[in-house]
């Protein structure tokens, strides 16, 4: 079978001990595979670099429970102990800090009285996403008076612990008076650099609470929003299945979601307010309701696409325009894929509509995936077209996450050639990003976790588990890059146990040509 190569900047690594050898007398099952791979990821741990080893661990924690809960645990205290022995890389994601919250918050989903043990060791001021991961995993085990409790005690300690009460208001009967006091705990402190939460837990709640808690909230928050700078170096659009909405200035889309609620409480106020404001008015008039009005009240049917310029940088009047572009094209794929839902075949031939050639082949992917249990031979062809549209995109940073879930689709139709195709193509074209991450005279200094050659090698070994079984690990034999070797078996031990990928976080930033 084809494999990749990546250019290393590091010492060849040792890829592959014994005992990931098996011999065909003693082939392993999946699950004794996936605990081959993972021991021997801790046993090479310090082949990595620093903050991918811990990285490494906190992936690692995720699977171990099924093998070992005590090792668990001595393996969250590693990755506090390593994280805070990391030193600082020139992304300002990579600090001990940092890490020391990531490990707090993956012990808030395995174990969270360990995690609320460890937040003793985080500053008092960078307690706020682990606060919020363990309170809503407390509440997933349904202790809602703990949840309550330490969401209560944290209260204007940093940023708020916004999604733990957003699903604590609405856990909680509407006339239960903890709810007053969490609500009036979000907005103790602002801090805006964090999206929209703010604005979306107001537009979410403020129908069943008090307006003299409301209010205030909303004052406050609008009057943070109202201080930013309100400069145009920031192009946001939202997409969603009623339609899409575009702001041209950060300070607009802050101000999109809580406009409704300044409507019913300060219409004055509100009207001068979009009146100096031409384009978000019009916004504002098509979608009153803000985002909900996107989504049609699912969260999840909202896609956000923002970009941001640096001080000093011109709005590139091109970016706006592509934006747009890939906001059209969402939206139209939103519409076909809600279409296959009741007429499969019609949905397909309404395709070539989607103006964006790389959506395209996504919304195919999910046609194929929604034909894959009772049409497998309208699977196929649909598989068979994403194919053929997806060899034309040469761009490995739009091919390489499209390779990867089309080899999902093609393996739901059971179309094994389609899916060896796409775990290869997908592999090579993880390999091109390689060689842009790692280019020296521009190289990717974002936190190499983050880079797209891991993150999508990621992706693409998870579904050559699934395809190949224990073979699957054979990818690794060429890549010697330690880093990569690492991420890559733990992904691969994560298919063979069955345990759902997370999401793909891509970050690239470029230095400066020499």
């Amino acid at each position: 079978m084809p494999t990749m190569r990546f250019l290393s900047a590091v010492l060849l690594f040792p890829l592959l001990s014994a005992q990931d050898q098996p011999s065909a007398e003693a082939r392993p099952t999946p699950q004794q595979k996936a605990r081959q791979l993972l021991d021997s990821s801790l046993e090479t741990l310090s082949s990595a670099t620093p903050a991918i080893q811990v990285a490494a661990l906190l992936e690692i924690v995720q699977l171990y429970p099924d093998f070992d809960k005590k090792k668990t645990t001595e393996l969250l205290d590693q990755a506090f102990a390593a994280a805070a022995a990391v030193p600082p890389e020139s992304s300002s994601n990579v600090s001990p800090s940092n890490l020391q919250i990531r490990v707090v918050l993956a012990a808030a989903a395995v174990d969270p009285d360990k995690a609320i043990e460890m937040l003793a060791g985080l500053p008092v001021d960078r307690r706020g996403p682990a606060i919020d991961r363990i309170a809503r995993s407390l509440l997933d085990r349904r202790d809602i008076d703990r949840a309550v409790r330490l969401t209560d005690e944290n209260a204007g300690q940093g940023y708020p612990p916004l999604r733990a009460i957003d699903a604590l208001l609405t856990a909680l009967p509407a006339d239960d008076p903890r709810r007053l006091s969490l609500f009036s705990n979000a907005f103790v402190t602002i801090q805006l650099d964090s999206g929209t939460p703010y604005q979306s837990l107001i537009a979410k709640h403020w129908r069943t609470l008090p307006r003299p808690v409301v209010e205030p909230a909303v004052s406050k928050l609008l009057d943070a929003i109202l201080s930013l700078e309100d400069s145009s170096n920031t192009i946001v659009t939202l997409s969603g299945p009623r339609g899409s909405a575009s702001f041209d200035t950060n300070k607009d889309y802050q101000l999109f979601d809580i406009i409704q609620v300044l409507r019913e409480y300060d219409p004055k106020r509100a009207a001068t307010l979009l009146e100096a404001r031409p384009a978000l008015q019009e916004t504002v008039n098509r979608f009153p309701e803000g985002r909900q009005a996107l989504t049609a009240g699912d969260p999840e049917n909202l896609s956000i696409n923002m970009r941001t310029t640096g001080k000093g940088e011109s709005h590139n009047p091109n970016d706006a325009a592509r934006m747009r572009l890939d906001a059209l094209a969402s939206t139209r794929s939103s519409e076909i894929v809600a279409l296959g839902r009741k007429d499969l075949q019609t949905a397909i031939s309404r395709v070539p509509e989607i103006p964006v050639e790389h959506m395209q082949v996504s919304t195919l992917i999910q046609l194929a995936n929604l034909a894959a249990s009772s049409d497998p031979a309208t699977a196929r062809a649909v598989v068979g077209q994403a194919v053929k549209i997806l060899k034309t995109i040469k761009d490995p940073q739009l091919n390489a996450g499209a390779w990867a879930a089309l080899a999902d689709a093609a393996i739901a139709a059971k179309d094994n050639d389609s899916a060896l195709l796409a775990i290869n193509t997908g592999l090579a074209s993880c390999a091109e990003l390689y060689k842009l991450d790692t280019n020296a005279d521009q190289p990717n200094q974002a936190e190499r976790e983050r880079w797209p050659s891991i993150q999508y090698l990621r992706s693409v070994l998870y579904r050559a588990a699934k395809a190949e079984g224990v073979d699957a690990d054979e990818h690794l034999l060429t890549i010697t890059d330690p880093d990569l070797v690492l991420m890559g078996r733990i992904e691969i031990a994560r298919s063979l146990l069955g345990k759902p990928r997370g999401g793909t976080s891509i970050s690239v930033s470029r230095a400066k040509r020499r």
